[in-house]
Protein backbone atom coordinates (compact mmCIF):
# COMPACT_ATOMS: atom_id res chain seq x y z
CA UNK A 1 0.00 0.00 0.00
CA UNK A 2 1.18 3.03 -1.19
CA UNK A 3 1.72 6.25 1.68
CA UNK A 4 -0.12 9.38 1.17
CA UNK A 5 2.17 12.38 1.98
CA UNK A 6 -0.56 13.24 4.84
CA UNK A 7 0.14 9.42 6.41
CA UNK A 8 3.82 11.48 6.85
CA UNK A 9 3.48 12.94 10.68
CA UNK A 10 5.96 15.62 11.46
CA UNK A 11 8.32 14.59 14.13
CA UNK A 12 9.55 16.28 16.97
CA UNK A 13 12.87 17.95 15.98
CA UNK A 14 15.63 19.49 18.35
CA UNK A 15 15.78 22.89 18.15
CA UNK A 16 18.55 25.56 18.92
CA UNK A 17 19.50 29.22 18.63
CA UNK A 18 19.11 31.83 15.71
CA UNK A 19 21.68 34.21 15.61
CA UNK A 20 23.43 37.23 13.18
CA UNK A 21 26.71 36.42 11.96
CA UNK A 22 29.65 37.77 13.76
CA UNK A 23 33.00 36.80 11.92
CA UNK A 24 36.35 35.81 13.91
CA UNK A 25 39.17 36.51 11.65
CA UNK A 26 41.41 35.94 13.56
CA UNK A 27 41.70 31.78 12.42
CA UNK A 28 44.65 30.23 13.51
CA UNK A 29 44.06 27.28 10.85
CA UNK A 30 45.07 28.57 7.58
CA UNK A 31 41.99 26.37 5.66
CA UNK A 32 39.32 28.18 7.96
CA UNK A 33 40.57 31.70 6.83
CA UNK A 34 38.13 34.01 4.62
CA UNK A 35 35.38 31.16 4.91
CA UNK A 36 32.42 33.13 6.63
CA UNK A 37 30.62 29.60 7.48
CA UNK A 38 33.93 28.31 9.44
CA UNK A 39 34.51 32.38 10.84
CA UNK A 40 30.90 32.76 12.20
CA UNK A 41 31.00 29.75 14.07
CA UNK A 42 32.04 30.10 18.09
CA UNK A 43 35.51 29.46 18.78
CA UNK A 44 36.89 26.35 19.73
CA UNK A 45 36.08 25.68 23.96
CA UNK A 46 38.65 24.21 25.28
CA UNK A 47 38.21 21.39 27.91
CA UNK A 48 37.59 24.02 30.88
CA UNK A 49 35.31 25.32 28.77
CA UNK A 50 33.29 22.25 28.13
CA UNK A 51 33.23 21.17 31.79
CA UNK A 52 30.98 24.27 32.82
CA UNK A 53 28.57 24.02 29.49
CA UNK A 54 27.59 20.16 29.42
CA UNK A 55 26.69 18.97 32.58
CA UNK A 56 23.16 19.26 33.72
CA UNK A 57 22.82 19.18 37.67
CA UNK A 58 19.73 19.24 40.11
CA UNK A 59 18.95 22.40 42.08
CA UNK A 60 19.95 21.09 44.93
CA UNK A 61 20.94 22.40 48.73
CA UNK A 62 21.24 20.21 51.72
CA UNK A 63 18.38 22.88 53.79
CA UNK A 64 15.91 20.91 51.46
CA UNK A 65 15.97 17.38 53.24
CA UNK A 66 13.59 19.98 56.27
CA UNK A 67 11.13 20.47 52.97
CA UNK A 68 7.66 18.35 53.11
CA UNK A 69 7.33 14.88 51.93
CA UNK A 70 5.44 15.73 49.12
CA UNK A 71 7.75 18.11 48.20
CA UNK A 72 10.82 16.30 48.10
CA UNK A 73 9.32 13.61 45.88
CA UNK A 74 9.21 16.77 43.25
CA UNK A 75 12.88 17.33 44.31
CA UNK A 76 13.74 13.92 43.24
CA UNK A 77 12.42 14.41 39.76
CA UNK A 78 14.86 16.46 38.77
CA UNK A 79 17.39 13.60 38.52
CA UNK A 80 16.09 12.67 35.17
CA UNK A 81 17.74 15.50 33.41
CA UNK A 82 20.96 15.07 35.36
CA UNK A 83 24.12 15.01 33.12
CA UNK A 84 27.24 14.49 34.39
CA UNK A 85 30.28 15.10 32.35
CA UNK A 86 32.29 12.13 31.16
CA UNK A 87 34.61 11.23 28.96
CA UNK A 88 32.24 10.36 26.14
CA UNK A 89 31.27 14.00 25.73
CA UNK A 90 34.44 15.07 25.35
CA UNK A 91 34.99 12.94 22.42
CA UNK A 92 31.36 13.65 20.49
CA UNK A 93 32.36 17.22 21.18
CA UNK A 94 36.36 17.09 19.71
CA UNK A 95 34.63 15.13 16.66
CA UNK A 96 31.99 17.56 15.66
CA UNK A 97 34.20 20.20 16.25
CA UNK A 98 36.73 18.65 13.63
CA UNK A 99 33.89 17.70 11.48
CA UNK A 100 32.08 20.74 11.11
CA UNK A 101 34.62 22.77 10.38
CA UNK A 102 36.68 20.55 7.72
CA UNK A 103 33.41 20.03 6.23
CA UNK A 104 33.06 23.65 5.48
CA UNK A 105 36.48 24.22 3.77
CA UNK A 106 35.69 23.08 0.48
CA UNK A 107 32.24 24.63 0.47
CA UNK A 108 33.13 28.15 0.70
CA UNK A 109 29.42 30.54 -0.55
CA UNK A 110 32.43 33.56 -1.98
CA UNK A 111 33.98 30.42 -4.26
CA UNK A 112 32.59 30.33 -7.87
CA UNK A 113 32.21 26.54 -7.11
CA UNK A 114 29.39 26.98 -5.28
CA UNK A 115 27.18 28.97 -7.22
CA UNK A 116 27.85 26.71 -9.87
CA UNK A 117 26.90 23.55 -8.39
CA UNK A 118 23.43 25.47 -8.59
CA UNK A 119 23.60 25.84 -12.98
CA UNK A 120 25.16 22.29 -13.20
CA UNK A 121 21.67 20.37 -10.85
CA UNK A 122 22.18 18.06 -8.19
CA UNK A 123 20.86 15.65 -10.16
CA UNK A 124 23.45 15.29 -12.93
CA UNK A 125 25.90 16.06 -9.84
CA UNK A 126 24.53 12.95 -8.13
CA UNK A 127 24.78 10.96 -11.65
CA UNK A 128 28.33 12.21 -12.23
CA UNK A 129 29.87 11.19 -8.88
CA UNK A 130 33.50 12.19 -8.28
CA UNK A 131 35.95 12.46 -10.89
CA UNK A 132 39.48 10.66 -10.16
CA UNK A 133 40.71 13.63 -8.63
CA UNK A 134 37.83 13.64 -5.81
CA UNK A 135 35.63 16.64 -7.79
CA UNK A 136 31.82 16.42 -8.28
CA UNK A 137 30.59 17.77 -11.69
CA UNK A 138 30.59 21.61 -10.21
CA UNK A 139 34.28 21.11 -9.40
CA UNK A 140 34.19 21.29 -5.70
CA UNK A 141 36.24 18.34 -3.69
CA UNK A 142 34.15 17.10 -0.92
CA UNK A 143 36.63 17.70 2.15
CA UNK A 144 33.38 16.26 4.66
CA UNK A 145 33.73 13.54 7.21
CA UNK A 146 30.68 11.43 9.15
CA UNK A 147 31.45 9.02 11.78
CA UNK A 148 28.77 6.35 13.56
CA UNK A 149 27.54 6.26 17.06
CA UNK A 150 26.72 2.44 18.00
CA UNK A 151 26.25 1.46 21.61
CA UNK A 152 23.49 0.34 23.90
CA UNK A 153 20.22 1.95 24.84
CA UNK A 154 20.14 4.33 28.26
CA UNK A 155 24.19 4.96 27.75
CA UNK A 156 23.21 8.70 26.66
CA UNK A 157 24.33 8.52 22.96
CA UNK A 158 21.35 10.67 21.87
CA UNK A 159 21.56 12.94 25.23
CA UNK A 160 25.68 13.60 24.42
CA UNK A 161 24.58 14.96 20.33
CA UNK A 162 21.84 17.13 21.23
CA UNK A 163 24.50 18.82 24.35
CA UNK A 164 27.28 18.79 21.73
CA UNK A 165 25.07 20.32 19.09
CA UNK A 166 23.47 22.69 21.59
CA UNK A 167 26.77 24.21 21.65
CA UNK A 168 26.66 25.58 18.47
CA UNK A 169 23.44 27.92 16.82
CA UNK A 170 21.54 25.94 14.44
CA UNK A 171 21.00 28.86 12.12
CA UNK A 172 23.48 31.78 11.76
CA UNK A 173 21.79 34.97 9.53
CA UNK A 174 24.55 36.55 7.25
CA UNK A 175 23.94 39.73 5.40
CA UNK A 176 27.36 40.49 4.26
CA UNK A 177 30.88 39.52 4.93
CA UNK A 178 33.49 42.34 4.96
CA UNK A 179 31.46 44.91 3.19
CA UNK A 180 30.58 42.28 0.03
CA UNK A 181 27.00 41.01 -0.07
CA UNK A 182 25.80 37.70 1.82
CA UNK A 183 22.34 37.10 2.17
CA UNK A 184 22.22 33.53 3.76
CA UNK A 185 20.57 31.60 6.64
CA UNK A 186 23.70 29.10 6.98
CA UNK A 187 21.85 25.93 9.25
CA UNK A 188 25.01 25.04 10.94
CA UNK A 189 23.39 21.29 12.30
CA UNK A 190 20.02 19.46 11.57
CA UNK A 191 19.45 16.38 13.35
CA UNK A 192 16.44 13.72 12.22
CA UNK A 193 14.94 10.96 13.99
CA UNK A 194 15.14 7.56 11.32
CA UNK A 195 11.20 7.72 10.21
CA UNK A 196 8.93 5.35 11.68
CA UNK A 197 8.53 3.36 7.84
CA UNK A 198 11.96 3.11 8.54
CA UNK A 199 12.30 4.27 4.56
CA UNK A 200 15.22 6.68 2.92
CA UNK A 201 12.02 8.44 1.21
CA UNK A 202 10.72 9.32 4.79
CA UNK A 203 13.86 10.00 6.24
CA UNK A 204 13.86 12.91 3.13
CA UNK A 205 10.30 14.07 3.73
CA UNK A 206 11.38 14.62 7.75
CA UNK A 207 14.58 16.49 6.20
CA UNK A 208 11.80 18.86 4.43
CA UNK A 209 9.64 19.18 7.17
CA UNK A 210 12.53 19.85 9.64
CA UNK A 211 14.07 22.72 7.44
CA UNK A 212 11.32 24.56 7.61
CA UNK A 213 10.33 24.70 10.93
CA UNK A 214 13.73 25.55 12.17
CA UNK A 215 13.86 28.05 8.58
CA UNK A 216 10.31 28.95 8.28
CA UNK A 217 10.48 28.26 5.00
CA UNK A 218 8.11 25.73 2.78
CA UNK A 219 9.77 23.65 1.16
CA UNK A 220 7.93 20.38 1.96
CA UNK A 221 4.75 22.09 0.55
CA UNK A 222 6.42 22.67 -2.88
CA UNK A 223 8.32 19.90 -3.24
CA UNK A 224 6.94 16.77 -1.43
CA UNK A 225 3.69 15.51 -3.67
CA UNK A 226 2.05 11.75 -3.86
CA UNK A 227 3.62 10.78 -6.57
CA UNK A 228 7.05 12.22 -5.16
CA UNK A 229 10.01 8.93 -5.12
CA UNK A 230 13.34 8.93 -3.41
CA UNK A 231 14.86 9.44 -6.66
CA UNK A 232 13.43 13.03 -6.95
CA UNK A 233 13.34 13.63 -3.61
CA UNK A 234 17.44 13.04 -2.83
CA UNK A 235 18.16 15.71 -5.21
CA UNK A 236 16.16 18.21 -3.90
CA UNK A 237 17.38 16.90 -0.42
CA UNK A 238 20.93 18.10 -1.74
CA UNK A 239 19.81 21.45 -3.17
CA UNK A 240 18.41 22.63 0.32
CA UNK A 241 21.46 21.38 2.21
CA UNK A 242 24.58 22.98 -0.41
CA UNK A 243 21.68 26.31 -0.58
CA UNK A 244 21.74 26.50 3.42
CA UNK A 245 25.05 25.31 3.78
CA UNK A 246 24.33 22.02 5.89
CA UNK A 247 27.20 21.91 8.16
CA UNK A 248 26.04 18.64 10.20
CA UNK A 249 23.49 15.94 9.31
CA UNK A 250 22.33 13.80 12.61
CA UNK A 251 20.54 10.81 12.00
CA UNK A 252 19.30 8.97 15.24
CA UNK A 253 17.69 5.78 15.84
CA UNK A 254 19.08 4.25 12.41
CA UNK A 255 18.63 0.76 14.08
CA UNK A 256 14.90 1.77 12.78
CA UNK A 257 16.08 1.93 9.11
CA UNK A 258 14.54 -0.75 7.01
CA UNK A 259 17.05 -2.44 4.40
CA UNK A 260 14.19 -3.79 2.22
CA UNK A 261 12.15 -0.21 2.42
CA UNK A 262 15.12 1.44 1.60
CA UNK A 263 16.03 -0.92 -1.61
CA UNK A 264 18.57 -2.97 -0.07
CA UNK A 265 21.97 -1.89 1.66
CA UNK A 266 23.83 -1.10 -1.77
CA UNK A 267 20.77 1.88 -2.55
CA UNK A 268 20.92 2.97 1.00
CA UNK A 269 24.97 2.90 0.93
CA UNK A 270 24.44 5.65 -1.60
CA UNK A 271 22.55 7.88 -0.28
CA UNK A 272 24.78 8.56 2.47
CA UNK A 273 27.92 8.52 0.57
CA UNK A 274 26.62 10.81 -1.82
CA UNK A 275 25.64 13.06 1.00
CA UNK A 276 29.22 13.11 2.15
CA UNK A 277 31.02 12.40 -0.71
CA UNK A 278 29.59 14.03 -3.33
CA UNK A 279 27.53 16.76 -2.23
CA UNK A 280 30.13 17.41 1.25
CA UNK A 281 27.89 17.09 3.69
CA UNK A 282 29.04 15.84 6.86
CA UNK A 283 26.70 12.86 8.16
CA UNK A 284 26.49 11.36 11.79
CA UNK A 285 24.52 7.99 12.47
CA UNK A 286 23.33 7.22 15.98
CA UNK A 287 21.70 4.04 16.49
CA UNK A 288 21.72 0.76 18.87
CA UNK A 289 23.91 -2.42 18.86
CA UNK A 290 20.93 -3.73 16.07
CA UNK A 291 22.09 -1.02 13.95
CA UNK A 292 25.06 -3.16 13.25
CA UNK A 293 23.35 -4.89 10.55
CA UNK A 294 23.24 -1.99 8.25
CA UNK A 295 27.12 -1.20 8.32
CA UNK A 296 28.84 -4.50 7.01
CA UNK A 297 29.87 -5.14 3.96
CA UNK A 298 30.51 -2.82 1.14
CA UNK A 299 28.44 0.00 3.42
CA UNK A 300 31.67 -0.91 5.96
CA UNK A 301 34.35 -0.27 3.28
CA UNK A 302 33.03 2.95 2.61
CA UNK A 303 32.94 4.31 5.44
CA UNK A 304 36.61 3.44 6.66
CA UNK A 305 37.78 6.49 5.08
CA UNK A 306 35.80 8.30 7.21
CA UNK A 307 37.94 10.26 8.77
CA UNK A 308 36.85 11.12 12.43
CA UNK A 309 36.82 7.37 13.84
CA UNK A 310 33.46 5.27 14.42
CA UNK A 311 32.66 5.16 18.76
CA UNK A 312 31.10 2.01 19.71
CA UNK A 313 29.81 3.20 23.33
CA UNK A 314 28.90 0.01 25.56
CA UNK A 315 27.78 -0.35 28.79
CA UNK A 316 30.58 0.90 31.60
CA UNK A 317 32.78 -1.26 33.33
CA UNK A 318 32.98 -1.30 37.16
CA UNK A 319 35.91 0.90 37.22
CA UNK A 320 36.89 4.41 38.03
CA UNK A 321 34.54 6.36 35.69
CA UNK A 322 31.52 4.38 36.92
CA UNK A 323 32.50 5.30 40.76
CA UNK A 324 32.85 8.56 39.63
CA UNK A 325 29.55 9.01 38.12
CA UNK A 326 27.41 7.21 40.87
CA UNK A 327 29.19 9.33 43.24
CA UNK A 328 28.66 12.56 42.05
CA UNK A 329 24.95 11.52 41.33
CA UNK A 330 24.91 10.33 44.75
CA UNK A 331 25.39 14.44 46.41
CA UNK A 332 21.72 14.61 45.33
CA UNK A 333 19.91 13.14 47.80
CA UNK A 334 16.47 14.47 49.41
CA UNK A 335 15.67 11.31 52.25
CA UNK A 336 15.75 12.82 55.81
CA UNK A 337 18.46 10.56 56.68
CA UNK A 338 21.57 10.99 55.09
CA UNK A 339 22.99 7.53 53.30
CA UNK A 340 26.32 6.99 52.87
CA UNK A 341 27.66 5.44 50.05
CA UNK A 342 29.27 2.29 50.91
CA UNK A 343 31.38 -0.61 49.17
CA UNK A 344 28.74 -2.76 49.12
CA UNK A 345 25.90 -0.01 47.97
CA UNK A 346 28.36 0.69 44.99
CA UNK A 347 28.47 -3.33 43.90
CA UNK A 348 24.70 -3.51 44.42
CA UNK A 349 24.10 -0.81 42.08
CA UNK A 350 26.79 -1.89 39.50
CA UNK A 351 24.74 -5.32 39.98
CA UNK A 352 21.84 -4.08 39.40
CA UNK A 353 22.11 -1.70 36.64
CA UNK A 354 25.09 -3.37 34.70
CA UNK A 355 27.31 -0.09 34.11
CA UNK A 356 23.95 1.19 32.34
CA UNK A 357 23.48 5.06 33.30
CA UNK A 358 19.96 5.45 32.24
CA UNK A 359 19.05 2.50 35.00
CA UNK A 360 21.05 3.82 37.57
CA UNK A 361 19.75 7.54 37.89
CA UNK A 362 15.92 6.05 37.66
CA UNK A 363 17.28 2.75 40.66
CA UNK A 364 18.32 6.14 42.51
CA UNK A 365 15.42 8.15 42.10
CA UNK A 366 12.75 5.02 42.66
CA UNK A 367 14.60 4.53 45.88
CA UNK A 368 14.59 8.00 47.09
CA UNK A 369 10.97 7.74 46.66
CA UNK A 370 10.34 4.57 48.26
CA UNK A 371 12.16 6.02 51.37
CA UNK A 372 10.39 9.10 51.47
CA UNK A 373 7.16 7.85 50.79
CA UNK A 374 7.31 4.95 52.90
CA UNK A 375 9.45 6.99 55.94
CA UNK A 376 6.60 7.21 58.35
CA UNK A 377 6.24 3.74 58.49
CA UNK A 378 9.82 3.16 59.39
CA UNK A 379 10.20 5.05 62.22
CA UNK A 380 10.92 8.35 59.87
CA UNK A 381 14.63 7.29 58.77
CA UNK A 382 13.76 7.49 55.13
CA UNK A 383 17.51 5.21 54.62
CA UNK A 384 18.31 4.04 51.33
CA UNK A 385 19.31 0.44 51.47
CA UNK A 386 20.79 -2.51 49.73
CA UNK A 387 17.29 -4.46 50.38
CA UNK A 388 15.72 -0.97 49.24
CA UNK A 389 17.84 -0.91 45.59
CA UNK A 390 16.71 -4.75 45.13
CA UNK A 391 13.26 -4.02 46.17
CA UNK A 392 12.53 -1.31 43.61
CA UNK A 393 14.13 -2.94 40.93
CA UNK A 394 11.64 -5.90 41.43
CA UNK A 395 8.65 -3.85 41.73
CA UNK A 396 9.34 -0.76 39.42
CA UNK A 397 12.02 -1.15 37.37
CA UNK A 398 11.53 -4.73 35.65
CA UNK A 399 10.77 -3.52 32.04
CA UNK A 400 14.17 -1.43 31.76
CA UNK A 401 16.69 -3.72 34.43
CA UNK A 402 20.21 -4.59 32.88
CA UNK A 403 18.17 -8.35 32.71
CA UNK A 404 15.27 -7.62 31.01
CA UNK A 405 17.55 -5.87 28.16
CA UNK A 406 19.28 -9.16 28.19
CA UNK A 407 23.18 -7.77 28.66
CA UNK A 408 23.60 -8.85 31.82
CA UNK A 409 26.69 -11.38 32.21
CA UNK A 410 27.26 -10.29 28.36
CA UNK A 411 30.88 -9.59 29.00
Amino acid sequence: MVKTIEQYTRNPILKGVVIEAQYHSDQVIKGYIGNPMIESLPRILDEDELLDAIPHYPDYDHSQRDLSRRLRLHCVQQLSDYVEILPIHLSIEQRFSRMIRHGYVARNPLQREYARQFHVGFDKILKAGVNEKGENAAGIRSTAAGFNIIGVSGQGKSTAVDLNLLLYPQVIQHTAYHNQPLVLDQLVWLKLNCPYDGSIKGLCINFFQAVDAVLGTSYFKKIVTNGSTTDTLIPQMAHIASLHCLGTLVIDEIQNLSLAKSGGSEKMLNFFTQLINTIGVPVVLVGTYKALRLFGGSFSQARRGCGQGDMIIDRMSDSEDWDYFISSLWRYQWTATPTKLTEPMKKTIYELTQGIIDIAVKLYMLAQWDAIALGETEGGKERITVARLKKVVSEHLQLGSADDQGIKNSK
